[in-house]
């Protein structure tokens, strides 16, 4: 899961790594980095989906 995190644009692997791997709350990840805490959200969101779509292209990539 980090690999596939870190081949993430830095703004948004930045969100998952302070939310999901710290436990940061969004308002703390938001302090963190200086944006607003929406933008946190949507970057999960973004980060979440990119990652959702690794997932599938790697499973059809290598069936079982």
């Amino acid at each position: 899961v980090r690999d596939a995190v870190g081949k993430l644009p830095e703004q948004l692997s930045s969100a998952i790594s302070l939310v999901y791997f710290r436990g940061m709350k969004y308002r703390e990840a938001a302090e963190e980095l200086a944006v607003p805490v929406g933008t946190v959200k949507s970057r999960l969101h973004s980060a979440v989906q990119q990652l959702g779509e690794q997932w599938n292209q790697r499973q059809s990539r290598h069936p079982k």
